[in-house]
Order: structure tokens, then sequence, then C-alpha cells
């Protein structure tokens, strides 16, 4: 056996030329080959490659050899590609497609391939027992092996044969076929990156594909019962025979509930946006009063820490725009949640500026600050900062937050030096709103209680009683006239009885969900001109998907009330009558109230209310009102109850009107 080949010396003639341009030619057709190989199946390529490095090289048959691993005959070499004349006995069909052990051969073979010494030459003289009574049929003269690697690793290697003599090479034609293998080489290597590339990606989609359909699942167990939660305290608190004490429980109740959807909506909103499947709900927004609401439902968290909360918005501000409410109200919370949690002294401050067209918000707090080294992992889902302090949250709130801002438009930003503070700023461009327009943001001040005209009927389907009784209570109180179906067959049934004048369906029920139900109402003619309103507690579900499939709008689960107000608003085209969401329309007149203060409050009381009202310390005023319920007559009650509905929603202008009338 030659470790090498021998080489001819001779002088270049018109025969060498030749046959170098041949093999040069050989080489680009393969290349050419390869190139265009992508996409199609490997084992062709493979066989087209096995012909064209025999006609490169003159012989009649190419045959490629693939080692793998078997779990019980361990290294292996089988039969992956041939090409062969046709008279040429042929490798498959004698019985060579099984995988032979690597050790049935010479182990010379394994050795010089795996360490890649190059192209190996045998004659069939040199072969092992084994290796003669497996060529023997073939009548093989000489062959020689060039491995092929991928990897680092040997993937294979072509044999090609000699069935004439036991043919000597020069040392160009080996070069030449030895740059075609490795352009193989590099073919396979790539080939085999896709594969794992593509193996990798079909495991990730079924994990996402099994994590939306748990996501799916656990949002409806979840949500469903948080809706009775919710809806119920929605009702209750619009119950004006709803003892004081009575309603503080229920906002309590509200309010822990609102923090547990809150804490689930956190993981689903994650994951609709890794998943594209959020969507952006914009409406108009009286954006001065919605960022004094917003920033004031932290002000009194901040003072029960003994924080300063100082809030600054600019007069330049636009008086409406046009934006998600509801998304930017969660990233402004967010932002201003954090710097009260992780401030201890000092104060945090909210900034809303109006510039270049730009609305920038800028969030600010004296605290301990974050890290330099830790600055980038804040933006991590469930990463913390200070794991130490045990400080509660899912981790998930800036993540979710810088993701709500880029989809706005904008960029969360965030400067912080440790034992300075820490800064977050960010600037969106919404579309602005005509302040003469009319607009439901003006209206946000008034509570509806019924409409105008004639009943109207409205349809609710849904399998569970809870959800219906909600809806039924909610919506009776306002004069319409409700009828009821348990599912889609018997909601179809209903509806061709009474011909109701607006439907609202859950999708996700027995016998007929919402999609058939829906499907059967656009094939009844007189059913297909009433509004369908899609209705779930499922994440994986908005408003754009239901009317891609017909439905005419969609409200989730928990129920909003204000949304299905909006939602019926719409399309049954309703003017509403509305109540002043005033607690004073039922006390006494101003003049009354201020001489029952006159008379029932001390001078030292009233004037530690008016330097308290004066300063902005909303928690004095609070205790003060508290002290006096106790010791005063019944006669002051109207005023103290006056002063602490000012006082609860921070107005502090309203406070300081009213006692510099004392």
């Amino acid at each position: 056996m030659n470790d090498w080949l021998s080489s001819t010396d001779s002088e270049d003639s018109d025969y060498q030329l030749q046959k170098r341009e041949h093999y040069l030619n050989g080489l680009v057709e393969i290349q050419k080959q390869l190139l265009t190989g992508r996409g199609r199946q490997l084992r062709q390529v493979l066989v087209e490659t096995c012909q064209l490095l025999a006609e490169t090289a003159e012989l009649e048959q190419v045959v490629f050899f693939r080692t793998a691993v078997d779990e019980e005959q361990g290294l292996c070499v089988q039969l992956e590609a041939e090409w062969g004349k046709a008279h040429i006995p042929s490798f498959a069909e004698n019985g060579c497609q099984k995988a032979v052990p690597i050790h049935y051969f010479n182990p010379y073979w394994l050795d010089a391939l795996s360490r890649s010494d190059g192209p190996q030459l045998a004659s069939f003289s040199d072969l092992s027992g084994f290796e003669k009574r497996v060529l023997e049929p073939f009548n093989i003269f000489s062959f020689i092996l060039f491995p092929v690697h991928v990897q680092q690793n040997l993937y294979g290697f072509f044999c090609l044969n000699n069935y004439q003599s036991d043919q000597e090479w020069d040392f160009l034609e080996i070069d030449i076929l030895w740059a075609a293998v490795a352009a193989i080489g590099h073919y396979l290597e790539a080939y085999q990156a896709e594969a794992d590339l593509t193996s990798a990606k079909q495991l990730a989609e079924q994990a996402n594909r099994a994590k939306s359909i748990f996501l799916a699942n656990m949002s409806h167990e979840l949500r469903t019962p948080l809706n009775a939660i919710l809806g119920y305290s929605q009702l209750m608190l619009r119950d004006k025979e709803l003892l004081e004490r009575h309603h503080k429980s229920v906002e309590m109740i509200a309010s822990g509930g609102e923090h547990l959807l809150t804490m689930i909506n956190d993981i689903l909103d994650l994951s609709k946006i890794e998943a594209e499947r959020f969507d952006l709900v914009e409406t108009e927004v009286n954006l001065e009063r919605f960022l004094q609401n917003t920033a004031s439902l932290l002000k009194l968290k901040a003072e029960q820490k003994d924080l300063g909360f100082n809030i600054e918005i600019s007069h330049s501000l636009p008086a409406l725009v046009k934006l998600d409410e509801k998304r930017l109200r969660q990233v402004l919370l967010n932002l201003l949640s954090n710097a009260i949690k992780f401030t201890h002294q000092g104060h945090v401050s909210f900034r809303a500026e109006y510039l270049n067209d730009e609305i920038s918000f800028v969030v600010e707090d004296t605290g301990r600050g974050i890290p330099e080294s830790e600055i980038d992992t804040i933006f991590v889902p469930f990463q913390q900062v200070e794991k130490q302090d045990q400080i509660e949250g899912s981790g998930l709130g800036l993540p979710i937050s810088r993701r709500l801002v880029e989809m706005m438009g904008g960029d969360l930003k965030v400067l912080s030096a440790e034992g300075v503070g820490t800064r977050f700023w960010f600037s969106i461009h919404p579309s602005f709103v005509s302040v003469s327009q009319p607009h439901s943001a003006m209206l946000r001040d008034r509570v509806i209680t019924r409409f105008v005209g004639e009943p109207r009927t409205i349809l609710v389907i849904d399998d569970m009683e809870v959800n219906r009784e909600i809806l039924r209570n909610f919506l009776s109180s306002l004069g319409f006239v409700i009828i009821e179906a348990e599912n889609g067959e018997e909601g179809i049934n209903v509806a061709k009885e009474h011909i109701p004048d607006l439907i609202i369906t859950d999708l996700k029920m027995p016998l007929t969900d919402g999609y058939e139900l829906l499907k059967q109402i656009q094939h009844t003619p007189t059913l297909q001109h009433i509004p369908v309103i899609a209705c779930s507690a499922s994440i994986f579900i908005s408003r754009v998907q239901s009317l891609d499939v017909g439905f005419d709008d969609f409200v989730s689960k928990p129920f909003q009330f204000s949304r299905i107000l909006a939602v019926l608003e719409k399309h049954l085209k309703l003017e509403w009558v509305h109540e002043t969401l005033d607690p004073t329309n039922e006390m006494q007149d101003e003049a009354s109230l201020l001489k029952a203060a006159a008379e029932g409050l001390t001078e030292d009381a009233l004037k530690t209310l008016k330097y308290a009202a004066l300063t902005g310390n909303i928690k004095q005023v609070m205790e003060i009102i508290n002290t006096q319920s106790r010791i005063a007559n019944e006669s002051l009650a109207p005023f103290l109850e006056h002063i602490k509905h000012l006082a609860s929603d921070f107005n502090v202008k309203g406070l300081n009107s009213l006692l510099r009338k004392l």
C-alpha cells in the first residue's frame, strides 16, 4: 500500500495542458453544481457529484460512503450515493446498502481518513480478506479514497474505482480532485448547519405552540374567576345604596383583583409580544387629566414612605391625543411604582413635556441607583436587580414597558448612578385631536345611567352563568332587555325567535362555539343585520382577529364596563343619559357645608386643616378628618365627607378653594 502517490516529472506537453484544462473544467462544473444544489435532496446532489468526479477522472464508477455511529455496532460505513457506467456492477444492487462496522476493514483506513492525511490509494492486492470478499464481485483493480470532513469530523469518503488497471495519479490530478472534494465538504458543512438550524427551529416552534396552548388555557382559567370578582365589584360600586364602610371594602376587593389581573397580564403580555400577537388600541384621551390621574394613583404610596412626589405637567401639552391609554398607563405606573419601591428617602418626580411634536415623559428618583454592571439586565425578563432585598414583583415590568414604548414608536432609556438615583425617559409621537371635536374623554367624570329612545334587546350567549349574570345585571340597570343562551346552538334558536338588536357571545362554548354561531347568523337572512360582539378570556384572541373572521367588535374578559358601553354606543347608535359622578350631589349646598364647618370645627382644628391643605399634605388632611369624625357632632359629617372626597382625589386646588372661604 502506498502512503502517497507516484508522480511523473515529464515536461509539460500538449497532452498535459489538455489534461489540466479537463480537470479544471471538471472542478468548475462540480462547484457550479454545488452552488445550484441548495434546496434539493442531498442524495441527488451526491449522485450528481459522483458522476462529475467520475467524468473528470475518466473512471467508470465513483461511490460515496457515509460514516455513522450505530448504538449496537459502533462506527459504521454505509453506502450513501453512487454513479457508474451502465456495464459496471452497482453496489446498491449487490447488497451493499446495509451499514458495515468499520472494524471489518483494515484499521489503517479509519486512522488515515480520520486524520485527513489526504487521499488514500490502494490496489486490490493490498486489501484485507474481508475487503477482497466484498469487492471481488466488482472486479475493481484499484481505487483512491478522498475523505470528507464536516466540523473537523469524518463525515464520509468518496471512493473512485478503476476497473481497468492499477492507475497511477500525478500530483496535478490529485490536487484538483482534492480541491473538488474540499468544496463538497464545505457544501455538506453548510447543509448540515442548515439542517441543524431547521431542526432547532422546528423544536422551538413546537415548544412555542405548546407554550401558546398552555398560556391560552391558563389565561382562560385564571381570567374567568377574575371576571366574577371584578364584574361584581363594578356592579356593587355602582350601587347608590351601598354603605360607605362597605364601599371601601369593595374597593379593596376590586383593587386586589386588578392587582392579580395585572400580574397575570404581565406574563401573558410578554408571551403575546414574543408571539407577535399584540395590538395597540388607540382612543381619544384627555392627556392632562389622564396624566394627573395616573400619577395621583401612586402619590399616596409615596407619601406613606415620607417621600416627596413632584408632578410637573407642561401647559403646552395638547389637550387631546389619540393613543393606547391602557398601555401608556401601564408603562407610566410601572416606572413610577418602581421609583417609589426603590427609593427610601428623598423624592420621586414625574414630568411630561411637549417639544417638536413629541410628548416626552421622565420619571426620576433619588433612590440607591442601579449598578453599572446590571444596567443591561433590567430589561431582561424575570431579572431583578435587588434580589437580596426580596422585593416583590415578577421581573417583567421593565421588559414589557420597553417593548410597549417601542410599539408606540419610542425608546425607553435609563440613566443611573449608585447612591444618586435613576432616571427613565421616553418620547412618543401620537396623533392629535382637535379640542372642539366631540369625544368620549370629556365624559369620563360622568356615569351613564340609561340611554335615550326605545328599549333595546341584547342576547347574551355564554356557557358560564356568572358571566351572563354580570352582563344581565349591568345592562338591565341601564334599561336594556336581556335574553340569554348557554351555547351557540341554543343562541341561534333564541335569536331567531326574538330577533335581538345586538348579540354578545363567548367564543369557547360546548356544542356550538362562537365561530360556528357567527357562520349560522351570517347565513340566516333575518339575522344578518344584527351586530355580533365576540368576548373571550383568551389572551391570543384580539379585536383585530375577531374583526378578520367577521365579528363586528370584541370585548375581553374580565369585563370592563367602560369598554362595553363604548361598543354598545358605536353599534347601536346610542345617546347616553349621564349623571355627574360627584358625591356632593347628594350633600347640602356649599353654604350649608361651610356653615356646619364654622360651627363644628375648633379654631385650632381649622387652622391645622388649612395648613395641611396649603402644603399639599394629604396624609395629614386625612388624619384630621378621621380625628374629627370621631369627636365632632353629626352636623359636621357632610363637610368632613366632602373634604375626604377631595383629599382622596388629591384635589389640592379644590381643598384650598373651599377652605379659604372659612
